[in-house]
């Protein structure tokens, strides 16, 4: 948190022209990951984006989890989640001289995020906390069409919980369908 404070204080510092390819704020409904975000432009090519609603969530290795029942089958987890990224776009003046659609913030972006996720609202996995905490750089791409959102991104995750618990997740991957306002 103190981390993004920073970062969005360092960035309304900057002088700027009014003229940026990012909108200003950007209210979402996510379908994949059923929820509410809220994107705010903090810098010319940067944004700050928040979350919140359900997700799936599978097994992560080192989280000493185990299945409710029998040894095979699809391991899952529901659970409430709060996201916060810090996204750093990289492609968009290229985007629009290119007259592709920089709406919404349709870009490439490299990305910092925080995941929280609450207790399991439906699963068979046993966790051994209530609470995981996940940090994640990542690479990734947004588009918009008319009003629909599209995302997907992919990155390392380090994940630990309330009691001590730790994993590491070499390619953790998002996608995500919704609808801007």
């Amino acid at each position: 948190m103190l981390f993004l404070g920073i970062v969005v204080s360092a960035q309304s510092q900057e002088k700027t022209t009014d003229f940026s390819l990012l909108e200003k704020k950007i209210f979402r409904l996510n379908v994949l990951s059923p929820g509410m975000g809220f994107e705010l432009r903090t810098g010319k090519f940067s944004s700050l984006s928040f979350s919140t609603g359900v997700t799936y969530m599978g097994s992560v290795n080192g989280m000493n989890v185990r299945r409710k029942s029998g040894p095979t089958g699809w391991n899952y987890s529901f659970e409430p989640f709060l996201n916060i990224e810090q996204k750093f776009f990289y492609n968009l003046e290229k985007r629009s001289s290119q007259g592709k659609n920089t709406s919404f913030n349709s870009g490439n972006f490299v990305a910092l995020r925080s995941l929280s996720l609450g207790k399991p609202i439906e699963g068979n996995l046993i966790r051994q906390s209530d609470f995981d905490f996940m940090f994640l750089a990542s690479w990734g791409f947004q588009r918009s069409y008319n009003r629909i959102h599209f995302l997907f991104d992919t990155g390392p995750l380090f994940v630990f919980d309330g009691k001590g618990n730790s994993g590491f997740f070499p390619i953790f991957f998002r996608i995500n369908l919704g609808y801007n306002f």
